[in-house]
């Protein structure tokens, strides 16, 4: 049965009518207190919004006013639904030509909360469908459709049985102020910026400060909210303006009511705005002019570093800095946070600060503790409104932060690493080694691997089980990096971090993270010979640390052999071969850039000429066309590899016993020896080869000091005819 909510458009305006004022999750409390401070009609809070028992004045004064609103929703009916035709024709009862004319165009917003149909857009459809059909019954024409901006929206919100339709008033969410004249990317909500202004209790005394200001959002909203000026007086389209219930002259009088009030003169206001995208700057200034509000504003185009404010007790910092969800990786934004956090603690002075997070985990990179957190929703986000006072009481360690104390330092790890790096710089100087492990996993509280790449550290963390909050999993790995920064003296541009984490098809895939600056390649020593790494860019460096007794062995057999390298990746054990006096070299690869990557290693080691061959061929197909033969042959294929320039799929443990068998054969000179070796933890070695060949194996004496404390690396053979 329809139940009509409202009068006639003719009374609208006198009568009393309950009417819902949505906002985002989490601020309907202070939607409540701020629609208290300019109606005088009865309010109730409930997830999602306020309801309100007022007029239709008190309808147009939210639209107007309310900087927190997201849209002003004017019942129509009700009625009871529990499929598809009965929503129809529940809609067809209604009569839709008393709320507009045929000539308005048209749009339906669905919200569905355990409806009986889970389609928001067929809904629409059919509520559109009710609509134009009543309009075409009476007038022989229908309304236009127009999904981006019509005269007319109707909100239909589905629960269970109970169909609700409202008119919303705004015609569109009410954050769309109208000044914005376009933005960087990622803008803040007007509303969202408003709400988080008003928990902090702005509008108060003292300046105003956002040093990563992006378009401009909160430090707009701040002087709107100064100057006390309408949230909607530069928005020049609404729901209601050909709808039939519209009055005019009460909406021209609210309007020239609300516009002649202003809490602050221009003078009282001061607002200072930074941004280092010149975009941003742009948009923003753009923006206040439109305002009016241009002379209020101090707005410059600097990075934070250049940024010489000084604030003091009184002044006010807000600001929304990226979080690593759209515009930077996650740790770029950390590594962001503590600079924020460092230019704070040196340019501030008992000063109130908010700063918008995703989370506490990067609340705590600042290096402040909160006195206060507040929780929002910025769209389909959930942040955290970290806010402290500037002061040494507040300070904290961070990982990303220049405050480290060693009170913040897990124990258990700092003793772990400072024992390490005792026992194996030792080992690695005599050695000439300047890239070695100096932890790996060795405490289950901190799943992660270090190694050190001269005074660089290359930190390969391990994912977390899935019992184990993300949140927990990154505190700890924050542990780990200000260990390091602590331990080492070391800046966060010689840290680099990235994710291993298991993947269908293919061994791992890898989440590369940043802590500094694009890492660009450079050398280190093993052995008295040179290898190129590179820290960011691949989940591997270039040098597979683990197999330098391999490589060891290579040289120590090299001598007059002719050595082939099958996978050679970027040729690290065709350098010693080579420097073990092989009289040649051959080094495949499917990848081009590994293949340069491998020439550069020989040269930096004067190793050229055309004794040392470079192959670019899928290994496995070029196996089956050669027809040379070879003294000494490193077979260090992947785990698994599907890559589309291959002409097969490759699984080691599938597939190693016909390869070895066929480089025993075709390609294995008489005395020769192959060396193969296998990172795939749970290999077993096919039966059948030990049974034709002999066969030797290496992996428990294939370790270095650095990797003794798991020998689960790799697997190591050596395999000779009988």
């Amino acid at each position: 049965m329809l139940r009509v909510q409202c009068p006639h458009p003719s009374f609208r305006d006198v009568v009393m009518i309950k009417f819902f004022v949505s906002c985002a999750t989490g601020v309907e409390a202070l939607l409540q207190e701020e629609l208290a401070s300019f109606l005088d009609a009865g309010l109730q809070n409930t997830a999602g919004g306020v309801w309100v028992e007022g007029t239709l004045e008190d309808a147009y004064r939210t639209c107007y006013l309310s900087r927190i609103a997201s849209r002003v929703l004017w019942p129509l009916c009700q009625f009871e639904a529990s499929h598809a035709d009965a929503l129809y024709d529940g809609v067809r009862q209604y009569p839709w030509h008393d709320e507009f004319p045929v000539n308005a165009t048209l749009a339906i917003r669905t919200t569905l909360r355990q409806a009986p149909i889970n389609h928001s857009g067929f809904v629409s459809q059919r509520i559109k469908d009710g609509i134009v059909d009543t309009f075409r019954d009476r007038f022989g024409r229908r309304p236009s459709i127009d999904r981006e901006k019509p005269d007319i929206l109707i909100s239909c919100y589905w629960r269970k049985t109970q169909v609700s339709l409202y008119l919303d008033l705004g015609g569109g969410p009410l954050h769309e102020r109208g000044y914005r004249q376009g933005g960087g990317p990622a803008p803040l909500k007007e509303n969202l910026a408003a709400a988080m202004l008003m928990r902090l209790g702005w509008p108060r005394a003292g300046r105003f400060f956002d040093p990563m200001c992006g378009s401009g959002t909160l430090v707009i909203e701040a002087a709107e909210m100064a100057l006390g000026r309408p949230a909607g007086r530069l928005r020049r389209r609404w729901g209601f303006h050909k709808w039939l219930g519209h009055v005019p002259a009460l909406w021209r009088r609210i309007k020239e009511e609300s516009d002649n009030r202003e809490r602050m003169t221009k003078d009282d206001v001061q607002i200072f705005a930074a941004d280092q995208a010149p975009g941003a700057i742009h948009a923003l200034t753009a923006s206040a002019k439109a305002l009016g509000i241009d002379n209020v504003m101090k707005i410059e185009c600097c990075e934070l570093k250049a940024n010489h404010w000084q604030l003091d007790e009184g002044d006010v910092l807000v600001t929304n800095p990226p979080y690593g969800e759209r515009m930077m990786s996650r740790l770029e934004a950390m590594k962001l946070y503590g600079q924020l956090g460092d230019w704070l603690a040196e340019h501030c002075h008992n000063t109130l600060v908010s700063i918008l997070t995703p989370d506490e985990t990067m609340g705590r990179a600042l290096g402040f503790r909160a006195e206060r957190k507040f929780h929002f929703r910025n769209g389909p986000i959930p942040v955290l409104l970290w806010t402290f006072h500037v002061n040494t009481e507040a300070r904290r360690s961070s990982a990303f932060s220049g405050a480290i104390a060693a009170s913040d330092l897990p124990e258990e790890l700092v003793n772990r690493l400072r024992k390490n790096d005792r026992k194996l710089r030792k080992w690695a100087r005599k050695q000439e080694v300047s890239a070695f492990r100096l932890y790996d996993a060795d405490l289950p509280n901190f799943a992660c691997a270090i190694d050190v790449y001269n005074d660089c550290f290359h930190v390969q963390e391990y994912a977390p089980p899935k019992d184990i909050p993300i949140g927990k999993a990154q505190n700890r790995l924050q542990e780990v990096i200000l260990s390091l920064r602590y331990l080492f003296d070391t800046p966060l541009e010689k840290i680099f971090l990235k994710q291993r984490r298991k993947q269908k098809s293919i061994e791992y895939g890898v989440d590369e993270e940043r802590l500094g600056h694009e890492g660009k390649p450079f050398w280190v020593v093993e052995h008295g010979l040179f290898f190129e790494v590179e820290l960011s860019r691949h989940l591997d460096t270039g040098l597979f640390l683990d197999h330098r007794p391999a490589r060891r062995l290579i040289r120590e057999l090299a001598k007059g052999k002719r050595f082939l390298n099958l996978f050679g990746y970027t040729g690290a054990a065709t350098v010693y071969a080579a420097a073990g006096r092989a009289v040649s070299t051959t080094t495949v690869d499917l990848s081009k850039n590994y293949l340069a990557w491998a020439q550069r290693n020989m040269a930096r080691n004067g190793f050229v000429g055309p004794s040392h061959e470079f192959v670019r061929e899928d290994v496995l197909a070029w196996l089956k066309q050669v027809s040379e033969k070879w003294d000494l042959i490193f077979l260090d294929p992947p785990s698994f590899s599907t890559s589309k320039r291959m002409t097969e799929t490759w699984d080691v443990q599938r597939d190693h016993a016909k390869v070895i068998e066929h480089i025993m054969t075709h390609l294995l000179s008489d005395g020769g020896v192959l060396l193969f070796s296998t990172n795939l933890r749970k290999f077993k070695l096919a039966p059948e080869l030990a049974q034709k060949y002999q066969i030797q194996d290496l992996t428990s004496v294939s370790f270095d000091p650095d990797f003794q404390q798991k020998k689960n690396h790799h697997r190591l053979y050596r395999i000779e005819r009988g």
